[in-house]
């Protein structure tokens, strides 16, 4: 959730134009932040399971341009997201 709240603050700040990464890494953020969505998060041990699966689909699509992203700031890409499909 960090790597995409980041790419999210950092586009927003640099008035960067909307792309489809930005889209819907916007999407799956306003999705988790979100209480009422297809699994009620208040739900025990089941409810923020969309909410996951939501930002590991987002995370998957979008890797190399979030890896990209990342380390042309500097940081270290997260060697476990490496593993996703499109890591």
């Amino acid at each position: 959730m960090v790597l995409l709240a980041n790419y999210f603050s950092e586009m927003m700040a640099e008035r960067r134009p909307s792309s489809r990464t930005l889209r819907e890494v916007t999407f799956a953020l306003l999705y988790f932040i979100k209480g009422s969505d297809r699994i009620p998060d208040s739900i025990p041990e089941v409810g923020l399971v969309d909410d996951a699966l939501i930002v590991q689909h987002v995370l998957m699509r979008h890797a190399s341009v979030l890896r990209t992203h990342w380390i042309q700031r500097g940081r270290t890409w997260p060697t476990h997201l490496d593993a996703l499909p499109g890591g």
